[in-house]
């Protein structure tokens, strides 16, 4: 009987979304810890090859290989993937002197994470760019340095448009001038998702600068910064700022559909961002947010620094700060689009 449950939890494991699966001989064993079904992070690194060591017993325990390194800490659901901050939905837990993590995290942010280059997501032909906001709705501001987030997205936005069409996307931007797309939020929101439908978008990315008073709580409002890069929450888990279950959170969402790619949209994004511009990391993370929440293709939602902190600010606030966020971005993508792909062949010597 239990090889029986053994041999099905291997079998549900290699169907996972959009085709990203874990060696086909694996199982794994399964538990329920505090209500949540878990499975053990350390049997699931072994079956890519990562052997565990615990730098603190019990309490922080490290799975790696000569290219891949993942760090988890008891009680944390703060991620550390190849240098990289990463949250789950639920927090490590130690059991039996081993770390387990929920069984959506591992099919849902672990797993394309430890695929990474190993499958191809869709092609990616067009791209519909958000800028978050719009008259009547400021977004995030600095009085004291006269910013708008409203208006720092749209250029943002128009310098990414650019970029990516110059490598042969087709690009399409959900507002193209200070106004909002409808003068009441919730229309708003739902409309950009809409125009992704309509245009038959392959990605969608909502661009967006931070106020540490919407998600910072108890802390230096002036002193948080840093880039975050938000997917949509999957389902049956808790948006991270908020430690309670709610109803809606088993609700069926069209952004749920595209969990792993989510994911791996996500972290090329934030990686690419980092890498360029060395900025404070603080991880991908995952939120209900309404304008992800009905998307029909892989999307992300980037905030590109926090307005609240003025070091920060002034950086922002100038077209070569903003250039050089929009070509990460667009880095990102790449990076995205061309996972999975082979090698470019090695020129001859008469290429060369």
């Amino acid at each position: 009987m239990r090889q029986k449950i053994m041999a099905r939890i291997a079998l549900a494991l290699t169907i996972l979304a959009v085709g990203f699966s874990v060696p086909s001989k694996a199982a794994f064993e399964t538990a329920k810890i505090d209500g949540v079904k878990c499975i053990d992070a350390v049997a699931l690194g072994r079956s890519f090859g990562l052997r565990a060591s615990w730098t603190e017993p019990d309490k922080r325990v490290v799975l790696q290989n000569a290219t891949t390194c993942v760090e988890f800490e008891v009680n944390q659901r703060d991620v550390v993937f190849d240098g990289r901050h990463v949250f789950m939905g639920n927090p490590t837990v130690c059991r039996r002197h081993s770390a387990w993590i929920s069984w959506i995290d591992a099919e849902k942010l672990l797993v394309p994470l430890l695929r990474l280059g190993l499958d191809r997501p869709p092609a990616v032909h067009t791209i519909v760019i958000d800028p978050g906001h719009g008259i009547p709705d400021n977004g995030a501001e600095n009085k004291s340095l006269g910013l708008k987030e409203r208006v720092l997205t749209l250029d943002t936005a128009f310098r990414l448009k650019k970029i990516l069409e110059a490598r042969g996307y087709k690009v399409v931007l959900t507002r193209r001038t200070d106004q909002a797309i409808s003068p009441e939020k919730k229309p708003d929101l739902r409309r950009r998702d809409q125009i992704a439908v309509e245009v038959a978008a392959d990605l969608f990315i909502s661009i967006h600068f931070n106020s540490a008073g919407q998600y910072v709580a108890g802390e230096n409002i002036g002193a948080v910064h840093g880039v975050e890069t938000y997917r949509f929450t999957p389902r049956h888990q808790i948006p991270l700022g908020r430690a309670v279950h709610k109803p809606e959170d088993d609700d069926i969402n069209p952004g749920n559909k595209n969990d792993a790619l989510n994911t791996l949209l996500g972290y090329c994004i934030q990686r690419s961002v980092l890498g360029e511009q060395a900025s404070f990391d603080r991880g991908l993370r995952h939120n209900n947010l309404a304008v992800l929440r009905l998307a029909p293709c892989p999307a992300v939602l980037v905030e590109g620094g926090y307005l609240t902190n003025d070091t920060e600010a002034r950086k922002l606030a100038t077209p070569a700060y903003r250039q050089q966020l929009a070509e990460a971005i667009a880095d990102g993508v790449r990076a995205y689009a061309n996972l999975g792909s082979p090698p470019a062949p090695a020129s001859s010597p008469s290429q060369k």
